[in-house]
């Protein structure tokens, strides 16, 4: 989520959440410190400790398959190639470890965009049950 549109309605302290993630991965320490007091003050800070380590876990999960060059297989690439343009995630390093799509399959890949989420949703089922 980039900008307050994008926050789900009634996420509460959405904003602030967003802002406190924001700040911990971006942003001097000065910005993480005004962030973290911002939501202690609107969430409390059990809420706090709860969001820093989500944000923690997230990094590390990412990190670990950076450094390891797993990629994304082609099923996946081809359903998730206007989400993974939309958030600029192919602009990061990593995704040079997976293999460029061929134009057809590019083009297929768009063709089923408006699909992707349940896609992606029964590929994750479906590996979860082997």
């Amino acid at each position: 989520m980039v900008d307050d549109e994008q926050i789900p309605e009634g996420v509460e302290a959405g904003v602030e959440l967003r802002n406190f993630a924001d700040a911990i991965l971006m942003q001097p320490a000065e910005e993480i410190v005004r962030t973290r007091k911002q939501l202690v003050e609107k969430l409390g800070e059990p809420a706090m400790i709860d969001a820093a380590a989500v944000v923690g876990n997230f990094q590390r999960m990412v990190r670990i398959a950076d450094s390891t060059g797993i990629p994304l297989d082609e099923p996946v690439l081809m359903i998730s190639q206007s989400i993974r343009e939309d958030l600029g995630i192919n602009n990061f390093n990593a995704s040079a470890n997976s293999p460029k799509l061929p134009l057809l399959k590019r083009i297929l890949g768009r063709l089923m965009a408006p699909f992707a989420a349940t896609m992606l949703k029964k590929m994750a089922a479906s590996r979860q049950s082997k």
